[in-house]
């Protein structure tokens, strides 16, 4: 799943929020997004208008999945990312080194975590993504065009990956997940 925040919000950028829903939004507490439910600190579905009008699998489902994985890329969703994880919304995490440094030093509070961040390099991250990505396509038998929605398919260094994986074109698309 992608994760959002209410300052970098698909459902915001395409017009899908206005000001109204989005101030009563941040008065709810929201900090982060998942299949366009909103969420506060604590990772509870934020109780608005909003919550009634979204079409997607809801929070408490999430919860009883047992494998949601996010993917995030950038230094800007930490408070999404730990309020997710604190509400079990999440049961795995991939992310850029950038991203996985900025939620470090957040959840540690100190900027000595992104000195620390070197283990883990993004090559690597990037790679295992691609290859479940790949395997996954093989094993659905998908024969048309592929299209990765949301801020993932933006990564040019994953989209890369699994084009040469399964050697065609992957393409982006602007359509809402």
């Amino acid at each position: 799943v992608g994760l959002g925040t209410l300052e970098n919000s698909v459902f915001v950028e395409r017009g899908a929020l206005g000001p109204e829903a989005v101030a009563e939004l941040r008065e709810a507490g929201a900090v982060g997004e998942i299949c366009g439910r909103f969420f506060d600190r604590n990772g509870a579905e934020c109780d608005t208008l909003w919550r009634d009008q979204v079409m997607s699998v809801e929070a408490e489902q999430l919860r009883k999945i047992p494998q949601v994985i996010g993917v995030v890329s950038g230094n800007d969703r930490s408070a999404s990312i730990a309020a997710a994880i604190r509400g079990k919304l999440l049961k795995g995490l991939v992310i850029d080194e950038t991203g996985a440094a900025a939620l470090l030093a957040a959840l540690s509070g100190s900027a000595v975590a992104q000195d620390k961040f070197k283990a883990v390099t993004t090559f690597t991250v990037i790679a295992d993504m691609a290859q479940r990505v790949a395997g996954l396509i093989e094993r659905m038998e998908v024969e048309r065009d592929f299209f990765i929605t949301g801020g993932i398919g933006k990564n040019i260094g994953v989209t890369r990956r699994i084009e040469r994986l399964i050697g065609r074109m992957v393409r982006d698309t602007d359509l809402v997940q």
